[in-house]
C-alpha cells in the first residue's frame, strides 16, 4: 500500500507544507530582519506550520540563524515557560559559552536565578529546570535575560524569539506582555515574533490602543488557503507522493466540504485517499466524509452534552447557517433563549470552549464536521 501523503493534527514542514507563500515569505523577512511580528489566525489555519517552515528555511542560510520557540499554551506555569527557554538558548549553536570548558557553568551565570541542572540519560546534555514556586518577578528576569542573551547574539546573526499561542501568557504572567514591549524597544535587533489563535485575547494585547503591546509590531492575520493554491496541493500530493489520481472537481469537493481550515482539508483527503483504489473520486469523499463521522460521534457527543441547552441550540442554529441576525429577538425567539443578553453568553461561552469563530462578521461552527454531525438526524 502507498503511504498516504496527507497530514493533519499537528504541523507540517518540509515537502508537506504547501502554498501561503506571500506569508511565508513575510515571516522570514521579518525573522532574518529584526522586524517583530504578529501572527494572527483562528486554531488549524497552519500558523504553527508556517513559523515552524519559516524557521527551517532560515536555519538552513548562513550565518546559522539564534532561534527559540515556545508554545505558551504547553507551558502550565511561568516555571515552564523559563525552563523551556533556557534550555532551548543553551542548545542554539554557536553560542560562546559552548567553547568553555565548563560550558555549563558558563551558561548559567548568564541567567540571574540559577536553575537545577541534570543530564539527559541518553544525549548527556545538560537539562535545565527551575522551581515549580517561581515568582513573577524572578520568571520575567529570567525572560529578559535570555532576551539579553539573544540581542547578544544577534550582533552577528539573526535572533529571532517566538512565543505561539501568546495569548494564554495571561494566565499566569500577565506582566510579561508590557516586559517584553520593553526589551523589544531596548533590543531591537532581536526579533520577536508572537502568534495567537483567540482574537478576543489577542486584541487585548496588541490590537487595540490601550494594549500593552499595541503598535509594537507588523501584522499578519491568516486566512482561509486559496483555493488556486490548495486545490494543485491536494492533487500534488495525491499524484506526486501516494500514485493516486485527484481530478481538480474533486479537490473543490474536499474542499468545500471541509473548508476552510487547511488541517481538516487534509484529515478529508486522508480519509479519501485510503479508501481510494487508483482514483480518488467523489465516492470516495463520500465514503471518507461517513468514516470521519462514525469515528468522531462519540467525541462529538460528549462536546455538545457538556453545554447548556440553549448553547446547543445556539451551535445547531450556527451549523445549519442560519441567516438571522444572532443578536435580533427573532434568532433568540428561535433559539429559545430570553433575549439577546442570554444569545451573548451562549456566544461568548461557545467562542471560549472553541466551538465557533466568527470570520468577517459571521459565526460558523469551527469543525466542519461537528456541523455535519449537528445537522444529521440525532445530531
Amino acid at each position: 500500500m502507498d503511504p498516504n501523503p496527507f497530514h493533519f493534527g499537528s504541523p507540517v514542514t518540509g515537502d508537506r507544507f504547501g502554498g501561503r507563500i506571500l506569508e511565508l515569505s513575510t515571516v522570514l523577512s521579518c525573522m532574518a530582519n529584526h522586524i517583530n511580528l504578529v501572527v494572527l489566525s483562528p486554531r488549524r489555519y497552519g500558523k504553527t506550520s508556517l513559523l515552524e517552515q519559516a524557521e527551517s528555511v532560515l536555519r538552513e542560510r548562513q550565518p546559522l540563524p539564534a532561534i527559540l520557540h515556545v508554545n505558551v499554551l504547553r507551558c502550565a506555569d511561568l516555571s515552564e515557560l523559563a525552563t523551556k527557554l533556557v534550555g532551548q538558548l543553551y542548545q542554539v549553536p554557536g553560542g560562546t559559552w559552548r567553547r568553555a570548558q565548563t560550558a555549563v557553568s558558563e551558561f548559567v551565570r548568564r541567567i540571574r536565578v540559577h536553575p537545577t541542572v541534570t543530564a539527559d540519560l541518553v544525549t548527556g546534555l545538560p537539562v535545565f529546570a527551575f522551581a515549580p514556586q517561581l515568582t513573577e518577578s524572578d520568571g520575567t528576569g529570567i525572560v529578559e535575560d535570555v532576551y539579553g542573551v539573544l540581542a547578544d547574539l544577534a550582533k552577528k546573526r539573526p535572533a529571532v524569539l517566538v512565543l505561539d499561542e501568546f495569548q494564554d501568557v495571561m494566565e499566569y504572567a500577565p506582566r510579561l506582555p508590557l516586559l517584553l514591549k520593553g526589551l523589544s524597544d531596548s533590543y531591537p535587533d532581536v526579533s520577536l515574533v508572537v502568534a495567537g489563535s483567540r482574537h478576543h485575547l489577542m486584541e487585548k494585547l496588541i490590537l487595540t490602543r490601550e494594549s500593552p503591546l499595541f503598535g509594537m509590531a507588523q501584522k499578519l492575520a491568516l486566512g482561509p488557503m486559496p483555493d488556486e493554491e490548495m486545490v494543485p496541493y491536494l492533487q500534488e500530493r495525491a499524484s506526486r507522493h501516494g500514485k493516486k489520481r485527484m481530478s481538480a472537481i474533486v479537490a473543490r469537493k474536499i474542499i468545500e466540504i471541509a473548508g476552510p481550515t487547511p488541517n481538516d482539508i487534509q484529515h478529508l483527503a486522508r480519509e479519501a485517499y485510503d479508501v481510494a483504489v487508483d482514483v480518488i473520486n467523489m465516492a470516495s469523499v463520500d465514503t471518507a466524509v461517513e468514516r470521519i463521522l462514525a469515528s468522531q460521534a462519540q467525541l462529538f457527543d460528549v462536546q455538545v452534552g457538556s453545554l447548556t441547552s440553549g448553547q446547543q441550540r445556539v451551535l445547531r442554529a450556527l451549523a445549519r447557517g442560519s441567516s438571522t441576525s444572532l443578536y435580533s429577538s427573532a434568532f433568540a425567539k428561535s433559539v429559545g433563549l430570553a433575549g439577546q443578553q442570554s444569545v451573548r453568553r451562549a456566544i461568548e461561552r461557545l467562542e471560549m470552549n472553541e466551538l465557533i469563530t466568527r470570520t468577517r462578521s459571521d459565526w460558523h461552527v469551527v469543525d466542519p464536521f461537528l456541523a455535519r454531525w449537528l445537522c444529521a438526524e440525532g445530531g
